[in-house]
């Protein structure tokens, strides 16, 4: 079945548009604590070396060794930072990247089981759910995990190796999307 490229790059093209209000915004909205979190972890990395193994944290002192998840997401943003310099947009870009991507995901997935019509609809809806929308445009690993979920719901029936991976990251970087 071939896929249409022109439905992907709309959707893609949609995905990031309703994305760019707020891109610009520093880390000040509803999550900011996490978002500064994630920050600081790829910020530091750059400061104290590319350790992939050792995030650190910001906190009251110095910085501390983070427990958090599967700072993979962290790490990418740290590149960013390195190549382009700390900016917040950086994060809000590469999560938009990602969220646009696994809405890409989604449409490749749903397309052959429900229909071209069905699957460009899916994607363009998803998008624009507000919670969607917010929470795929801030610093945190939420969008890469969700891209991770649609990834494996698209692999799974494709190449069992992509879908270990990605099914295997997904949980990684957010617990709850064990369930």
């Amino acid at each position: 079945m071939k896929t249409s490229l022109r439905s992907i790059f709309l959707i893609a093209a949609w995905s990031l548009f309703v994305h760019m209000p707020g891109i610009r915004t520093p880390l000040m909205d509803y999550t900011a604590y996490r978002q500064c979190q994630t920050a600081s972890m790829a910020r530091n990395y750059v400061r104290h070396g590319m350790h992939f193994l050792s995030p650190e944290l910001d906190t009251d002192g110095p910085p501390v060794r983070a427990g958090t998840e599967f700072p993979v997401y962290s790490y990418l943003l740290a590149i960013l930072f390195k190549l382009f310099g700390i900016h917040d947009i950086l994060g809000r870009q590469l999560s938009c990247l990602f969220a646009a991507w696994g809405t890409v995901f989604l449409y490749l997935f749903v397309r052959p089981r429900l229909g071209e019509a069905v699957a460009f609809w899916s994607g363009i809806i998803m998008c624009a759910l507000p919670t969607h929308l917010f929470f795929t445009r801030t610093v945190q690993p939420e969008p890469m995990a969700l891209w991770g979920l649609l990834g494996f719901l698209y692999y799974a029936d494709r190449s069992w190796i992509l879908a270990l991976l990605l099914g295997a990251l997904a949980p990684l970087l957010k617990l709850s999307f064990l369930y």
